[in-house]
């Protein structure tokens, strides 16, 4: 069982903390444990570290944050093209190369900490599904669990309609 101290995340996350859910602590210098059960799965200690999508980092191999990258110069368009600024500025330009230290620890760097809110020597929360990671502060991952629970479902039922009609192919 979670013990957070706090009931209200308690009640959230004591469902969702499994295998690729993992409750971490950021220390003074800004660093924290990849969950062991990763680190084996990894194929380089090399990694881009950028804002994610919503109030949250992600953690890309060094090769899909390239691909990325290539996607967005390539295909989006131009420095003319709004979305392909936004895009720029979203995920390029704070990208920060990182690698995994000899006793398993990424640093994160203090200015992509301080923008999604994570505070030193605090609990994170570490969702990793495959090459897909995300880095949460703890209160930032549960306001998103409870701010996104309709849009869930919808996503499934898009999801198992996917399912049912490529059976039907």
């Amino acid at each position: 069982m979670v013990n957070s101290g706090n009931s209200k995340s308690l009640n959230i996350l004591e469902d969702i903390l499994d295998n690729g859910i993992f409750r971490i602590t950021v220390d003074e210098k800004g660093r924290f444990m990849v969950p062991k059960k990763l680190r084996s799965s990894f194929d380089s200690n090399i990694f881009v570290l950028t804002y994610g999508v919503e109030k949250c980092l992600q953690l890309l191999p060094q090769n899909d944050f390239e691909k990325l990258k290539d996607a967005i110069y390539s295909k989006v368009g131009t420095s003319f093209n709004r979305n392909s600024r936004l895009l720029l500025r979203r995920y390029v330009a704070p990208a920060a190369e990182i690698s995994v230290d000899s006793m398993g620890r990424i640093a994160i760097p203090r200015a992509l900490r301080e923008c999604v809110g994570i505070e030193l020597k605090k609990e994170l929360i570490f969702v990793s599904a495959g090459s897909f990671n995300e880095i949460w502060s703890e209160s930032e991952y549960i306001a998103m669990q409870e701010d996104t629970m309709i849009e869930l479902e919808s996503a499934s039922e898009e999801v198992f309609n996917i399912m049912n009609n490529e059976g039907k192919n």
